[in-house]
């Protein structure tokens, strides 16, 4: 059995200072938000996803153990791509898939 360590959850991981990232006070809850979670063990990484970039999604990618996951901010950016194009470095992807949240309520009574 293979046991999986939490590495440090990402906010918007590998912007680093594109205006596309960063936090828009006129507008906060239209910001553009990348949370992402890598979870690894010997055998493999699994990498959570969520974006609120347009409609919010999920996306789950298993990779080996060597893997990385990058975002493209400045292709984003210059407006070439609706949303971060995700690639995953030094690896291969075992598995991978991607959910829309096609809706989404907030729970205020429990």
């Amino acid at each position: 059995m293979s046991y999986f360590q939490i590495q440090t959850p990402e906010y918007n991981p590998g912007c680093t200072g594109q205006a596309v990232c960063s936090f828009n006070e006129s507008q906060p809850l239209y910001s553009n938000n990348v949370f992402m979670v890598k979870s690894s063990s010997k055998v493999d990484n699994l990498f959570f996803v969520w974006s609120s970039i347009g409609t919010p999604s999920l996306t789950l990618i298993r990779t080996d153990p060597e893997a990385e996951l990058d975002i493209d901010w400045d292709q984003f950016e210059d407006g070439m791509m609706d949303g971060p194009e995700l690639t995953v470095n030094n690896g291969s992807i075992y598995s991978a898939s991607g959910y829309i949240l096609s809706k989404v309520s907030l729970l205020t009574n429990w």
